[in-house]
């Protein structure tokens, strides 16, 4: 089975991620293409060496200037960026954000791309942040996964969304999944608020079927730029909604 493995954030915690998700996600798999998306910054170098240190026939490493996006349509729910504030006093903003998730649809047409030149089709598409700790390897569970449908984490799915940190399925399934950033201007138009977790249940429910998504038993945490390791409180929150 081709699988391909989207990895995309700022680098700041790399340097205490990197060898986690290679033996917990990259190397749980057969020969994997990984495709990662780096916002050029001053942690960016690090990211880069550190990728470029894979299997160079099978990594994909898209280095970018990042430039501004149109926010101008964009309503977020009060006060959610503001609770995601880091130590150091700053938090998320509106750009950074829809940064983010042009991030993961840009990384969904690299995946495209390289069935083209490469003449290969991908049966299994995973998206990973840059920034998380797996708690298990990966492969062994995502084996047992049916790719006719989406999978995601069980847990922090807040307001009754879904989790935003991993998801795993089928090419088509995760093109609608990685190219999400597309829909928000629409999305806003019609009155809706961006909030993530609430935001991709809105969009996954409408572009594949809330029957199409499942949840399993992953356990990933953030990791700060400092390495520490968050505690998650597995289940987060405690009652797992669907399964």
């Amino acid at each position: 089975m081709n699988t391909a493995i989207c990895i995309s954030g700022m680098g700041r915690s790399i340097h205490h991620t990197f060898e986690n998700i290679k033996t917990n996600l990259i190397d749980t798999f057969e020969r994997p293409d990984v495709f990662v998306y780096i916002a050029k910054n001053n942690s960016s170098g690090l990211a880069v060496s550190l990728f470029s240190s894979l299997n160079k026939e099978t990594t994909h490493i898209n280095l970018v200037e990042e430039v501004d996006l149109d926010i101008s349509k964009l309503r977020f729910k009060p006060g959610w960026l503001e609770g995601h504030r880091h130590k150091d006093g700053s938090c998320p903003t509106p750009q950074g954000t829809r940064r983010m998730y042009n991030a993961r649809a840009v990384l969904s047409d690299m995946v495209s791309e390289a069935e083209k030149t490469k003449n290969k089709k991908y049966d299994r598409v995973i998206n990973s942040r840059d920034d998380v700790h797996y708690h298990q390897p990966v492969g062994p569970m995502v084996q047992e996964l049916d790719m006719s449908k989406l999978w995601i984490p069980y847990f922090h799915n807040w307001l009754g969304g879904y989790c935003d940190r991993f998801a795993v399925s089928n090419k088509e399934y995760m093109e609608k999944y990685l190219c999400m950033e597309r829909y928000f201007d629409d999305y806003c138009a019609a009155g809706h608020i961006i909030h993530s977790e609430t935001t991709h249940k809105f969009h996954l429910d409408q572009v594949i079927g809330a029957s199409n998504v499942k949840t399993f038993g992953i356990e990933l945490s953030r990791v700060r730029p400092d390495g520490e390791i968050e505690n998650e409180g597995f289940p987060n929150p405690p009652a797992q909604r669907w399964q």
